[in-house]
């Protein structure tokens, strides 16, 4: 979700009659691509957002929006990404929430809310279980939990891993990266051999590796295999962007965390990442300098938050990728 979803609480305006919350298709990509220029003045084509929800994979596009037929024109939008992901052992969607924006003249009717609701009752009719999170900003953290819909689980920090002189031993190991083309025997290879030392996550196989990052029609990143004693281990994800490097994305064992981050560190210097809760135990002995970012980690759901915001928590392994996405 961006951060400034801009929607104000309910006031005493009254509904008009040709405004109505409703499921979205792919007809509505136009209007989308001009709301979100208009509300976050970037400009995407309507051939990115089809990309972005995943049409043509599940066939469907997960999104809700605002129409006023009077003026037969889109005033407000929220959509969720489909996406596979790993529960303890077990399949699982996860549903990442994204792009909730109301256009000015709209703001006011509590649509945001409205269509949170209605967005979260059309996945309950076609999930049997699922998992629905977001990286709100501020202003949608306030309307949603002032509403009762989004549940902070975390707040998020941009840390940059410190060269360490001390460590000699993990310096020594023979970790090397291999900047290459993701391959796709390989890449699911890694993710058997690698995903099971997590309790949930998004599955990293090759299918999210291609539609993620081969297939993004806006970024443009570098693709590294980790190696470990001669054999691959991992991946990693990096990008360029205004503020400097950023490690996007990274598929590595728990236990290899410690000596990665020191290879990234002699690699690259700085660079920016994101270390969840789940991982903080394998890189202790390793300086990272922080900056606090807007964004927090949260659940959505109207049922009790309880189970899932302490499962995010504790076990959810998540990496800057969740917020490139945008």
């Amino acid at each position: 979700m961006n951060p400034d979803s801009r929607d104000n609480p309910p006031d005493t305006m009254p509904e008009p009659s040709s405004l109505a919350i409703m499921k979205e298709n792919q007809d509505h990509l136009v209007q989308v691509s001009s709301l979100f220029k208009q509300v976050f003045f970037k400009d995407f084509s309507p051939e990115v957002f089809l990309w972005k929800y995943r049409m043509k994979e599940y066939g469907r596009i997960f999104a809700v929006c605002a129409w006023d037929f009077d003026k037969n024109e889109l005033v407000g939008h929220v959509a969720s990404i489909p996406l596979a992901g790993w529960k303890e052992g077990r399949e699982i969607v996860f549903f990442q929430f994204v792009d909730a924006m109301v256009h000015e003249k709209a703001r006011g009717r509590n649509l945001l809310t409205r269509m949170i609701h209605r967005l979260l009752e059309e996945i309950e009719h076609s999930q049997d279980a699922f998992i629905p999170y977001v990286f709100p900003g501020p202003v949608s953290s306030i309307i949603g939990q002032k509403h009762g819909w989004l549940h902070v689980v975390s707040e998020i920090e941009d840390l940059c891993p410190q060269r360490a002189t001390g460590l000699s031993f993990l310096r020594r190991l023979p970790v090397r990266f291999i900047k290459d083309e993701p391959e796709k025997r390989t890449c699911n290879r890694l993710w058997d051999e690698v995903g099971k030392h997590f309790s949930c996550l998004l599955k990293r196989d090759w299918e999210f590796v291609n539609w993620r990052y081969l297939n993004n029609p806006v970024e443009r990143y570098d693709f590294f295999y980790v190696e470990i004693f001669g054999r691959l281990r991992g991946w990693f994800v990096t990008g360029i962007y205004p503020d400097g490097r950023r490690l996007v994305d990274y598929l590595v064992p728990p236990g290899w965390i410690k000596p990665f981050f020191l290879k990234i560190c002699d690699a690259f210097g700085d660079v920016k990442c994101w270390i969840p809760h789940c991982l903080r135990q394998y890189v202790r002995g390793i300086s990272f300098a922080g900056t606090a970012t807007p964004l927090t980690l949260a659940a959505i759901t109207t049922a009790s938050p309880f189970d899932l915001v302490s499962l995010l928590k504790k076990s959810l392994f998540f990496t800057m990728a969740d917020i490139d996405i945008y």
